[in-house]
């Protein structure tokens, strides 16, 4: 729930209820309760990090092929599909027609699996980190206008910084 409707449901205004919220939420003890209530759910609930990971990891690494049997054929029963490729498979259809037995699998997102990994392994991370060791100093001398340098690019073919 949004902390805008909890402050409806609690009982301020629809119209106060966006500033109350965000009052609310930047006070340390309110924030050490929805943690705290937050834990105690995850833990009631039985959901840790780990079965979250082995759950996508299932998803993102699962081979579609592992669904075939000894003799190349994908099962014609649902019945067939053992427990790893039952978290797997989102839909499992069979259609019967003069043809035979058509299977249709569709499987969850394993792209969007593979991408929350990621995420969590922080290595899609589109910022750049860095560490500093010891003391940095920074001193600037003079303003550096991009334009100016532009201007004398092209009117000079020269790269180089006009102010430097």
């Amino acid at each position: 729930m949004n902390g805008t409707r909890a402050a409806i449901r609690a009982g301020y205004s629809v119209k106060s209820a966006r500033y109350i919220a965000t009052e609310l939420i930047h006070k340390p003890q309110v924030a050490i309760l929805i943690k705290e209530l937050t834990e105690e759910m995850l833990k009631k609930c039985e959901i840790t990090t780990e079965k979250t990971l082995r759950e996508l990891a299932k998803i993102g690494y699962f081979d579609l092929n592992d669904l075939r049997d000894e003799k190349g054929k994908f099962p014609t029963a649902i019945k067939d599909i053992n427990a790893l490729s039952g978290s797997v498979v989102k839909n499992y259809k069979i259609n019967v027609s003069l043809a035979g037995k058509i299977v249709k699998i569709e499987m969850y997102d394993k792209m969007r699996a593979l991408e929350l990994i990621g995420r969590y392994q922080n290595i899609f991370n589109e910022r750049v980190q860095h560490e500093q060791v010891g003391e940095w100093k920074i001193t600037i001398n003079k303003t550096y206008d991009p334009n100016e340098f532009i201007k004398n690019t092209n009117n000079n073919g020269n790269d180089q910084n006009p102010n430097a």
